[in-house]
C-alpha cells in the first residue's frame, strides 16, 4: 500500500522584507525561507488509495464457489477454519506468507474495549512474476510409465 506523505504548516509563508537590514532583515529571510520549506509536499513514489466498496464474507464465498464450481455450504466451512486459523497465526505473533495474496506482518497492536486491533502490513509480489515461477500444470506427467 502506498501512501502520500505531508507536512503540516502552521503559518502562511511571510515575505521577506525588501528595505530590511541588519539581523531584523535576516531573520524575515530566514523565517520565510522556514515557512517555504513547510508547505505540504507528496511524495512521488508513492500514490494515494481510496478504498473501495468492503467484500463481505458471504460476497466472498459466492465468488470462491463460483470460481471453484463447488456448493457454496462446502467453501463457507472452508472459509471459516481458513479465516480461524489465520486468527490464530496472527494472534500467535506469526507472519503468514500466503502466496499469490502476500506476506502478512503485524506492524501494531492495541488492546481496545471489545478486543485487539492490528495494524498490518500486507507486500504482495508482482503477479505476472509469481505465474513465472509457478510450474506449468500442461499435459506433460510428472513420470514416465513403465512399460
Amino acid at each position: 500500500m502506498a501512501r502520500a506523505t505531508t507536512t503540516r504548516s502552521t503559518s502562511t509563508p511571510k515575505k521577506a522584507a525588501s528595505a530590511g537590514t541588519g539581523a531584523a532583515g535576516a531573520k524575515s529571510a530566514a523565517t520565510a525561507k522556514a515557512d517555504m520549506a513547510a508547505t505540504p509536499q507528496i511524495d512521488q513514489a508513492d500514490t494515494a488509495v481510496v478504498a473501495g466498496p468492503a467484500l463481505r464474507k458471504k460476497e466472498f464465498v459466492e465468488r470462491v464457489a463460483l470460481a471453484c464450481g463447488v456448493k457454496k455450504q462446502t467453501v463457507k466451512s472452508v472459509v471459516d477454519a481458513t479465516l480461524a486459523e489465520l486468527g490464530l497465526a496472527l494472534e500467535n505473533g506469526e507472519e503468514p506468507i500466503l502466496q499469490p495474496f502476500g506476506k502478512l506482518k503485524v506492524t501494531r497492536r492495541k488492546s481496545v474495549p471489545n478486543g485487539e486491533m492490528l495494524v498490518l502490513r500486507l507486500r504482495r509480489t508482482d503477479p505476472d512474476a509469481v505465474q513465472a515461477n509457478t510450474p506449468d500444470d500442461g499435459d506433460e506427467p510428472l513420470e514416465v510409465a513403465a512399460e
